[in-house]
Formats: C-alpha cells, structure tokens, sequence
C-alpha cells in the first residue's frame, strides 16, 4: 500500500509510548520523520521517503529507543540524526540509503 503525509509523521510523543511501522510498499512523509520518544520501530521493506529531516530516539536518554531494520529504500531530504536516547540502524544488504544532508551518530549527552 501508499501511506503519504501533507506534514510530518511522528511515531510516539511520550516515554511510555510503542510504535511499529511496517513499510512493504511505499511511505511519502512530506516533512520531518520522528521516531521519537518511547519505543518506536520502523521495518522498511519497501521505499520510504522523507522531504526533511529523520529523527531516531529524540528525548530523555534511557526513554528513548529507535530502531530502523532496511532491506529497501531510504532517501531523507535534509539530515538523519541518530539522536538522545538509543537509536539502532541497520542496512540489510541490498537495503539504500540516500541522505542529503547532514548524518550524526550519537547526537546527544548520554546518547547510544
């Protein structure tokens, strides 16, 4: 399927909240892609795209945690930060990823 936003999408907005995204098709976020506080988990099978930035475990360190499993396509718009909490990448072979902006691993005090 298509999932497509006119803003940003935001998986989780506080410390005790879960997310699961499982992309076997196509995601179009026109904007900023949070994975943000909480638990939050994207399995990208298919093409996920972002116009802006992709945030992983942005908040409180030790509430945060993100990870990202690719086995397709990944293009960001703007920068991808591995941000405050633990945030975990992981490119399958034959998984892309195309960023054009700014990649920063461990971005915060406290971060993994």
């Amino acid at each position: 399927g298509a999932l497509t936003t006119s803003s940003y999408l935001l998986m989780t907005e506080g410390p005790g909240d879960t997310a699961i995204l499982a992309n076997s098709g196509i995601v179009a976020v026109n904007g900023d892609a949070y994975l943000n506080q909480g638990v939050t988990t994207l399995i990208n099978n298919g093409n996920f795209s972002a116009t802006g930035n992709m945030v992983l475990a942005q908040g409180t360190p030790g509430l945060s945690s993100a990870t990202v499993t690719n086995n397709g396509q990944i293009n960001v718009g703007s920068g991808f930060y591995l941000h405050d909490g633990t945030a975990i990448l992981v490119n399958n072979v034959g998984g892309t990823i195309t960023n054009n902006g700014d990649f920063l691993v461990a971005f915060g005090v406290g971060s993994t």
